[in-house]
């Protein structure tokens, strides 16, 4: 009578199946970690956009992924393993900032960034203005071709931009909810990003859309609708406005040491709130007085 008998052979390569299986498990398992953030200007608090993002490991240096934030300063890097990266933020005109991220698996890992200008040379200036007048001709050169540009593109049919199936329903959104910020209209409808600023800039530059700056956020609008544009306050535009409404005058310096932000902040945002209606500015020798507008 035979018997059936199983080699060590056969063991051997069993184990050694199991093992890889178990490892390209744990391998796939180990790169599901994420990165993401926001980078601002440490001055005036907007976003920076265009700012490249550089993810690095730290042990060796080794570049693991790199992306660019978007127009309300958004990041994100997908697919990481676990472990210990350096995160590096860098944009034209501000220092290079970065910091050490140590992700475990299947992790979210917030970073923000807050980016301070470089402080430029009277040499640097002075060799940049001959730059430009050395190169005054190759400007005006690049000027008529995009004139030339702008005006091929305005003979496209302004009409036949709303036939695209996608356009036509960030058309109809915006409609809908005037007002609406790019990361509330990129989270509502659920579309790419690279999709949403493509056709978005295409309505925007056809004059189906009015855009507005406020504060952090750019907020859309449907052109020549009459639609009630809503002022989005910012926390700090708020504690603005309050302290001016409890001390009728009061300079911006006082506004910044009494909320306990620097004066450009202040600055900035008192600008905002005077071209939309909401104080009036008066010149007092070096300072300038703040009012509220009584509605």
């Amino acid at each position: 009578m035979l018997r059936h008998t199983t080699t060590p052979r056969v063991y051997f390569y069993l184990l050694l199946l199991l093992f890889l299986l178990l490892f390209f498990i744990g391998l796939v398992n180990a790169q599901n970690s994420t990165i993401y953030g926001t980078v601002y200007d440490n001055e005036t608090t907007s976003p920076v956009e265009g700012a490249q993002i550089e993810v690095s490991f730290v042990q060796n240096q080794s570049i693991a992924a790199t992306t660019f934030s978007d127009s309300e300063g958004y990041f994100e890097i997908n697919g990481l393993f676990t472990g210990s990266y350096q995160v590096k933020a860098e944009a034209t005109d501000y220092i290079v900032v970065s910091e050490n991220v140590n992700l475990g698996e299947n992790e979210l890992k917030e970073v923000e960034f807050q980016l301070d200008h470089e402080m430029k040379e009277e040499g640097d200036l002075a060799l940049n203005a001959y730059n430009y007048s050395l190169c005054f001709q190759s400007v005006m050169l690049i000027t008529i071709i995009i004139i030339i540009t702008l005006t091929m593109y305005s003979k496209i049919k302004r009409e036949n931009l709303l036939n695209n199936a996608i356009r036509n329903r960030i058309y109809q959104h915006i409609k809908e909810n005037p007002g609406k910020h790019y990361r509330a209209i990129l989270k509502d409808l659920d579309l790419p990003m690279g999709v949403l600023t493509y056709h978005i800039n295409r309505l925007e530059k056809a004059q189906y859309l009015n855009s507005r700056q406020d504060g952090m956020y750019r907020r859309f609008y449907i052109k020549g609708l009459k639609t009630d544009m809503k002022f989005f306050l910012s926390d700090v535009q708020k504690s603005i406005l309050n302290v001016i409404k409890e001390n009728k005058g009061i300079s911006q310096t006082g506004i910044a040491d009494k909320i306990g932000v620097s004066r450009k902040v202040v600055n900035y945002h008192i600008n905002i709130l005077r071209q939309a209606g909401f104080i009036f500015v008066e010149t007092n020798g070096r300072e300038s007085a703040c009012y509220f507008v009584n509605s």
